[in-house]
This record gives structure tokens, C-alpha cells and sequence, in this order.
């Protein structure tokens, strides 16, 4: 069963793949780029085609079923090897994508699949020559340029998987956050370090997809990492409108005006959340994190306190 919304997996002017264009093998041909789509996706965000409802053991039982009952049907192969690949029975799951490719060996599902099993396989190499493969005939294949950077990355080319990673965002429809943040990642621990390139990477994230709080929170320790305090505190401020009244929140802005030497807001901030954790309900109030993040509040207002600063 497809997830709502999975049809936007699908990348742009996939309409006309080559694989789902002729409906081979009498497959439909909604299904056919659904669950290219879904395959894909699922795939390189570590998660199961079949779905994540469900045991792998009922996974496995409907999967089968839908073998039984359409064993001409290559996808079904394609879906019973990610249950099994998810469950880290790779020999099973490798068998079954034997029996996907022998009916559809150029099935981009297929090949997305044997790339994966590849890595999983510690053979970053040969699932590189498979992705290879499949972006000489679809390069706008976003999922499988993001596999490829996936692949690159566990090589040690670092830079090369971030201008793959780059490109898979561009053609990625409705692209997560956390391709945003790893993207970032890759080009601050390229040779030699982008810094530059990951602050314009996460500030794309945030005017593509908005103030997801991860990459406003990378985009601060950026700046901080870069000896720009006001210009972190800034980004730190982008969330107010949803987090003013988060302790955490309020505390992490008043250690930026700290770094700021702006000390009287700073305690300003500390004793907002203070008292945001003492209109808690008295059970999360209750829960260690939050006795801890008052514990540590209530420390930084006793450090920041003038008249303890001037005590000798």
C-alpha cells in the first residue's frame, strides 16, 4: 500500500520514463511509477517498500502473496527483497532482486535496489557502476543521484558525493530537510573545508522548505564556528514565532547573547524560561529532562547575576 503523498516522490518529467513509458511486462503503468517512486525513496532513507505498518514476518506474508498471485511481476520481487533487505536477511533479499532482474534487468527500481544491496554489501564501487548506469539513461533520476552520492561518500570522495547530492536536491520535488543537513555536512568535511557552500546550502534548505528547525539550528552553529555571534543569535531569532515560549529555545538564545556580551538579556532569556518551565504541568515538569534543563537554567541565572559577579 502506497503512503499518502508518495506520488510526489515521483521526479519530474518521470511521465515519460523509459521504464514505465511502455507499460513492460503488462505492468500498469500508474503502478509502475509509483512504485519506482516509492522504491526509491524508501530506499534511500533506509525504510521498507512494503511500508512501515506491520511486522517484517507480515511484510514478507503479503509480499508472497502478491508473488503468488502475479509471479510474472517484477516489482513484487523488488518489494519482498526490501522486506528482507530491512530485516538484514541479504541473501534472501539478493535472490529475490535475481528473479526481479531476470524479468526486468533494466527496471530503474531494480537497478536502485542492486545498487543498494551493493553498499550494503561494503561495495561502494560496483553500486556506483549500477547508478552509473541508470543516470546515463535518466539523469534527472533524482533518488539514484542521491544513492550515488551514498556511494562516493563511503569511498572517501566527499566532494564529489556532495555535488551529487546537490543536484539530486535540485531535482528532488519536495526534498526533507535533512538533505539539506547532510548536504552541509558533506561540504564542511570536504578537502578543503566548504563553509561557505554549506551556509548557502542551508539557507537554500530554509527558503525552499522554511524555518525547519535543524537547519536553522545548523545555520547557528555555523555562524558561531565561523566567530559570527550576532549573526547566529539572528538565525536563532528566525524561530521565535513558534518557539518563544520553548525553555530550550529560550535558553539556547540566552547562551547566544552571552557569546554576544549582551550579559542583561542574556539573563533576560534565562529567566523567560525559567519561568516557561515553571508553567509546566507539574508531571513533564517532573521529567528528568526537564528537572535537568532547570537545574542547568537556574546555574546560568546564579552565573549571570550582577550582584554574584560583583560578590567577592
Amino acid at each position: 500500500m502506497l503512503p499518502h503523498g508518495a506520488g510526489s516522490l515521483v521526479p519530474r518529467g518521470a511521465g515519460g520514463h523509459p521504464a514505465c513509458g511502455g507499460t513492460p511486462l503488462g505492468l500498469s503503468r500508474v503502478r509502475c511509477l509509483a512504485v519506482l517512486a516509492l522504491t526509491a525513496a524508501l530506499l534511500l532513507h533506509g525504510a521498507t517498500i512494503s511500508g512501515a505498518h506491520g511486522s517484517h514476518a507480515e511484510r514478507e506474508r503479503e509480499t508472497s502473496e502478491r508473488i503468488a498471485k502475479a509471479p510474472r511481476d517484477p516489482l513484487n520481487y523488488v518489494e519482498r527483497a526490501d522486506v528482507y533487505r530491512e530485516a538484514g536477511h541479504l541473501a534472501e533479499a539478493e535472490a529475490d532482486l535475481a528473479r526481479a532482474a531476470a524479468l526486468a534487468p533494466d527496471h530503474p527500481a531494480v537497478m536502485l535496489l542492486a545498487a543498494q544491496l551493493r553498499l550494503d554489501r561494503k561495495d561502494p564501487a560496483a553500486a556506483g557502476r549500477i547508478l552509473d548506469s541508470l543516470l546515463a539513461r535518466d539523469p534527472r533520476n533524482a533518488k539514484a543521484r542521491s544513492l550515488r552520492a551514498d556511494a562516493l561518500e563511503t569511498e572517501g570522495r566527499v566532494s564529489e558525493a556532495a555535488q551529487q547530492l546537490e543536484r539530486s536536491i535540485t531535482d528532488t520535488e519536495q526534498p526533507a530537510p535533512d538533505q539539506y543537513l547532510r548536504l552541509a555536512r558533506l561540504l564542511t568535511a570536504s578537502r578543503p573545508p566548504d563553509s561557505a557552500g554549506a551556509v548557502r546550502a542551508l539557507e537554500r534548505g530554509v527558503d525552499r522548505l522554511g524555518p525547519a528547525p535543524g537547519l536553522v539550528g545548523r545555520r547557528v552553529e555555523l555562524a558561531l564556528a565561523m566567530g559570527r555571534a550576532e549573526e547566529a543569535l539572528a538565525w536563532h531569532d528566525r524561530l521565535r514565532p513558534f518557539m518563544q515560549s520553548d525553555p530550550a529555545w529560550l535558553v539556547r538564545r540566552g547562551e547566544l547573547l552571552e557569546v554576544s556580551r549582551r550579559t542583561l538579556e542574556a539573563l533576560a532569556a534565562y529567566t523567560a524560561a525559567l519561568e516557561a518551565i515553571e508553567a509546566l504541568p507539574p508531571r513533564r515538569r517532573a521529567a528528568r529532562v526537564d528537572a535537568g534543563l532547570e537545574a542547568e537554567v537556574r546555574a546560568k541565572l546564579h552565573r549571570s547575576t550582577p550582584s554574584h559577579k560583583e560578590s567577592p
